[in-house]
């Protein structure tokens, strides 16, 4: 039993209209056909999704081979109405009798399988296999935490310090934190990460941290204080079709914030999942003047091309790089290549992870310009920012 997934119909339909995402499905159950022939079943359960009963082949490598072409044949460009469109699948499968003899328990062990293929990155197939229930377990709690913690308002950002290498300080980057409500203290991203890859939930507490970070930037603001808000996106929000629509709400409802000290952070991995919509929204989000930050640098797969493409200005190298640049000189040149690029294409460079003068010191010898991390400040409540900033002392100066 197999359960296949199209990845970005959603965007056909609404760039297109329904009767083009009709055309689309048929185009794609004819050649499901071909490659599945006439041995298997292929049906439509609803939507984008398909249901498939394979008889054949028996051996799991002919699996692989046939899902490997389905994979590709599908994601070949379509011509719909006068327009080429083009769409991936992520597929899920079950197998009989050994993971399950009853149809709808079968059924529901490929969605669970298709599901991790998602979380994986798409356009891939998963098998399912029994350590797929624990992690769909720490899932399911994970969203269920935030469901709570939105209902509830216990959804707070803290905040950490950037820094210019030998001056002052330029902005604060918003980290979300949830308050369980239980003298637990709080709690980070990792353990509520499922959520942030959940359609409805991304978008919600999406729409929380741009409320939240540029009502308090504005709040600074008027106490004097210009600081670059940094705002953290997650890929899902961002390829969600109404995230522009978020975006003009937070302008519309501050519109006296000034748009180039609100930078949205992007992981770097991000804008693959979906390069061309994400290129399109990255463009909108630069012309009405907010700034963009690559996050997480150096962890993803990014080319030149991919950099030069895209539409941001400052690059945020990974701490999991910074930490060792002063016992590994792998990393050391790993980042001296990565402030190097960023230099040659006129990007602002951050270091993140700096935990010590000895880090800050390597940094100004390789050119980077800003700096956060530990040797800096930890993350803090909004409350304790301006203090802080007010006796910040640069942490190398110039003689």
């Amino acid at each position: 039993m197999a359960i296949l997934d199209l990845d970005g119909f959603k965007q056909i339909n609404d760039l297109f209209g329904h009767d083009s995402g009709d055309v689309l499905l048929c185009a794609l159950a004819k050649r499901m056909e071909l490659i599945f022939g006439k041995q298997n079943i292929i049906a439509r359960l609803g939507g984008d999704e398909f249901g498939l009963i394979l008889y054949k082949p028996q051996k799991i490598k002919e699996i692989d081979v046939l899902l490997t072409q389905a994979l590709g044949k599908i994601s070949e460009p379509v011509e719909v109405l006068g327009s080429l469109v083009t769409v991936s699948a992520t597929i899920g499968i079950s197998s009989f009798p050994s993971d399950a003899d009853d149809p709808g328990q079968l059924l529901r062990l490929a969605d669970l399988a298709m599901y991790a293929a998602k979380t994986a990155g798409r356009n891939g197939y998963v098998f399912y296999n029994e350590a797929l229930e624990a992690k769909q377990q720490l899932i399911a709690e994970g969203i269920h935490m935030a469901e709570q913690a939105l209902a509830e308002n216990r959804f707070v950002l803290w905040y950490q310090p950037l820094v210019a290498l030998h001056g002052h300080v330029l902005g604060v980057e918003a980290l979300l934190r949830l308050d369980t409500g239980r003298g637990e203290g709080l709690l980070n991203p990792s353990h509520f990460s499922s959520a942030l890859d959940h359609p409805l939930l991304a978008r919600k507490i999406g729409r929380f941290v741009l409320d939240a970070a540029v009502h308090q930037g504005m709040l600074w603001r008027k106490q004097g204080f210009f600081l670059r808000v940094g705002i953290n996106i997650s890929a899902r929000h961002l390829l969600d079709s109404d995230f522009m629509q978020d975006i003009h709400a937070i302008l519309a409802r501050y519109p006296d914030f000034p748009r180039d000290l609100i930078e949205l952070e992007v992981t770097e991995s991000a804008p693959m999942l979906d390069f061309p919509s994400a290129i399109t929204t990255l463009q909108a989000i630069n012309a009405l003047g907010i700034h963009i930050a690559l996050d997480d640098f150096g962890t993803g797969n990014a080319s030149l091309t991919y950099l030069q493409r895209l539409p941001a200005q400052t690059i945020k190298i990974d701490q999991s790089f910074v930490r060792d640049i002063l016992v590994d000189n792998k990393d050391l040149a790993i980042v001296a290549g990565v402030a190097s690029t960023a230099q040659a294409l006129g990007l602002e460079i951050v270091a993140e992870g700096v935990e010590s003068l000895g880090h800050a010191r390597k940094l100004a010898d390789l050119g980077v310009n800003v700096l956060q991390g530990f040797a800096v400040a930890q993350p803090m409540p909004a409350e304790d920012i301006l203090n802080w900033v007010a006796h910040y002392k640069p942490i190398l100066r110039e003689d």
